[in-house]
């Protein structure tokens, strides 16, 4: 089931992208070299028509399988270029500091009465990974835009993990026999990534991310803009 954030009304109507319908919109156009930097953009109103309706699972058929659905085929070697893109912009994600904890989340089917019935482990693939890539990219833009202009707004921030937090998690993992280096007294979004890289192979792998994440601050949205830990931005909305 899903439950939209704004009324009915809006979500499945002038919000929502349908197919063949013009919509008015705020477009952002970047320019992005192929270091995965954005080195030119411009933001203005806009209006847009959807060409198709797509799916993740269709999506990825294309991009993970090369199998073109029926119907795609107008669309298959723009997506692949996309995807292209997409890892550009994520390599470029991971060199600054971005912490992929890769832990798989779960989907929970319902009944027709809304009762849980079933619980399946969702698989992300480039697809899905793609649309973030592109979310943050234009979400990044859009606040360097306004941050830039000294304009007052509210960013989407993630503060510095508590050092005592992870000291405790180092704790627990050393209980389990295993040994991270990691500097914890100058803690960047780096020092995440050598502890995840250290750990990848374990067994328990899963489990260690999942506590590690647990050890981090939650994102909040704030007018004063500290950054945002978790992607290695500086700027975020």
């Amino acid at each position: 089931t899903v439950i939209p954030m704004l009324p009915h009304k809006l979500s499945n109507g002038i919000c929502s992208l349908n197919e063949g319908v013009i919509r008015l919109t705020e477009s952002c156009v970047m320019e992005i070299d192929k270091n995965g930097k954005v080195v030119n953009y411009d933001i203005f109103p806009s209006f847009i028509k959807s060409n198709k309706k797509m799916t993740y699972s269709d999506v990825n058929e294309i991009l993970m399988r090369d199998v073109i659905p029926s119907g795609y085929e107008p669309y298959a070697g723009i997506l692949k270029e996309m995807n292209e893109l997409a890892h550009i912009l994520r390599k470029e994600k991971i060199s600054r500091g971005y912490i992929d904890f890769g832990i798989d989340e779960a989907k929970i089917i319902c009944d027709d009465k809304g009762r849980a019935k079933e619980i399946k482990r969702v698989i992300r693939e480039d697809g899905e990974k793609m649309i973030e890539d592109f979310m943050i990219a234009a979400n990044e833009t859009v606040a360097s835009a306004i941050y830039n202009m000294d304009l007052p707004f509210i960013y989407r921030v993630h503060d510095i993990p508590n050092s005592e937090k992870l000291d405790d998690f180092m704790k627990f993992i050393s209980v389990l026999g295993y040994q991270v280096n990691a500097n914890l007294k100058n803690i960047t979004p780096k020092t995440l990534q050598d502890i995840l890289k250290q750990l990848e192979d374990k067994p328990e792998h899963e489990v260690l991310a999942s506590n590690l994440l647990r050890s981090m601050k939650k994102a909040k949205y704030q007018s004063n803009n500290i950054g945002h830990f978790g992607l290695g931005s500086e700027c975020n909305l």
